[in-house]
């Protein structure tokens, strides 16, 4: 899988996921065809079913850890889940991540079988808790997730589709099993005999801002450009290394009388 990050990362991916359309989202590419692509993870017919997952190898890298955060850390995924049940035992497991085998500094989100999402942060030893509401996801419904996290203050947001939930405390979370792991884990609950908690849904996009509190500016614009947190409009941000833009243009042939003038080339 690509990092665009372009930091180096190794993204491995296993199992059996397909590429599907990923409508309704709409990111502001094309206008014609299929708009979005996501990738399924752990369709009922795969398979590989409750064994789909994504491992990010933290080997070589410090920028996917809490630990060491002096100003914050932001988290970002855009998914659509088909489940709320649990899954042996475990509430779907949105990402988790220990960075030591004491479990001092470690971040884990998840979604509640009556639709909360639970976001985990411990920093060095302390631990933050928090939940939304209940209801608040739904299945077969495209989400915006942003989670953040202030070292300072050690206050917790969960962005929901552009919206500052209402926070309340949380349970203790049920970390990995294997502790010696450190690496990244999307859509599972980490390492270990019990890693379940398996994510049966579509995933759009997933960043990690290090060192960086999204505000809740950010996150408009995040959501009304759909690919960035700076103030840009929709269809109007460029896409790297992609051929479509959102609107089609026309143009005229370069050999024509009008295209050959004293001007032709001015920029």
């Amino acid at each position: 899988m690509s990092d665009w990050s372009l930091t180096g990362k190794h993204i491995q991916l296993y199992g059996d996921p397909i590429l599907v359309d990923g409508s309704p989202f709409d990111p502001g590419i094309k206008t014609g065809g299929v708009k979005s692509i996501a990738l399924r993870l752990n369709r009922p017919t795969s398979t590989r079913v409750n064994d789909e997952y994504i491992q990010v190898l933290s080997e070589g890298t410090t920028s996917l850890q809490i630990a060491g955060t002096s100003v914050g850390k932001s988290y970002f995924i855009r998914f659509k889940i088909y489940d709320l049940s649990l899954q042996e035992g475990l509430e779907r497991t949105l990402f988790e991540k220990i960075d030591g085998s004491s479990i001092e500094d470690a971040v884990q989100l998840v979604v509640s079988t009556d639709g909360k999402l639970k976001f985990h942060v411990t920093r060095s030893g302390v631990e933050h808790n928090k939940e939304t509401a209940a209801a608040t996801i739904a299945v077969d419904t495209v989400y915006d997730v942003w989670v953040t996290y202030d070292q300072a203050s050690g206050t917790q947001h969960i962005y929901v589709n552009n919206i500052d939930k209402t926070l309340s405390n949380s349970n203790a979370p049920f970390w990995q099993t294997d502790t010696g792991n450190t690496d990244l884990w999307i859509g599972q609950r980490g390492k270990g005999d019990d890693a379940e908690g398996f994510f049966y849904g579509d995933l759009y996009d997933f960043r990690i801002y290090n060192e960086l509190v999204v505000s809740a500016a950010q996150v408009g614009y995040m959501w009304t450009n759909k690919w960035t947190i700076a103030n840009l409009p929709f269809g109007q941000v460029m896409i790297s290394n992609y051929w479509a833009t959102y609107t089609e243009t026309e143009s005229i042939s370069s050999f024509t009388s009008t295209s050959f003038t004293s001007t032709s080339f001015t920029t």
